[in-house]
């Protein structure tokens, strides 16, 4: 069983709502571990463009491996990821591409609704089948949510059950694992 935990802050500041739609598995995934590598320092880019974010537009990422599996991947914009034995590996890139096209869905319908927040952690751990292709049996994640007014929490969960309807890459997951999911507040 692999259990992999992956925990990200997000804040409604994060992303400019140009950023919400981005629709692209791995360039989610990128994007989200390169807002981790910004807040630990280790970002080499220091720009973001808008390029990819448009319903049918295409992403392009660069991976170079130096060697073995070790290597670097790099989005059109500069940002530049580790990947391999001292960085990602391609089961924390999916399930971070999960977590932050999720969240980036579930924010765009919140600021249709004019809910707001304060923060927002989002915990994921998936479970590998054992048979060959070893693809993702389960997915749980824990949602928890800060700085909701009181009143708002019912639609704030409905929000996201309809945001797991409209993510491109949790109906892609979902194809082949099951996806269970709890919502709370702080």
């Amino acid at each position: 069983m692999l259990r992999l935990i992956i925990i990200k802050q997000f804040t409604r500041s994060a992303l400019r709502p140009s950023e919400i739609d981005i629709n692209c598995l791995f360039c989610c995934g990128l994007l989200c571990l390169t807002a981790i590598l910004d807040d630990v320092g280790l970002l080499d880019a220091v720009h973001l463009n808008q390029r990819g974010n448009e319903m049918g537009s295409k992403v392009h990422v660069k991976v170079e491996f130096t060697g073995g599996f070790t290597g670097t991947g790099i989005t059109d914009s500069g940002y530049k990821v580790k990947i391999g034995s001292d960085g990602a590996v391609p089961y924390d890139l999916l399930l971070m591409s999960l977590v932050s096209c999720l969240h980036a869905t579930f924010l765009d319908i919140l600021n249709k609704k004019k809910i707001d927040f304060t923060s927002a952690d989002i915990e994921v751990w998936g479970e590998k089948r054992e048979q060959v292709p070893t693809t993702l049996k389960i997915c749980e994640m824990k949602i928890g949510i800060k700085g909701v007014d009181l009143s708002h929490r019912s639609s704030v969960e409905k929000s996201f059950e309809l945001a797991t309807k409209y993510c491109s890459v949790y109906k892609t997951v979902s194809s082949v694992a099951e996806i269970v999911w709890e919502v709370n507040f702080d």
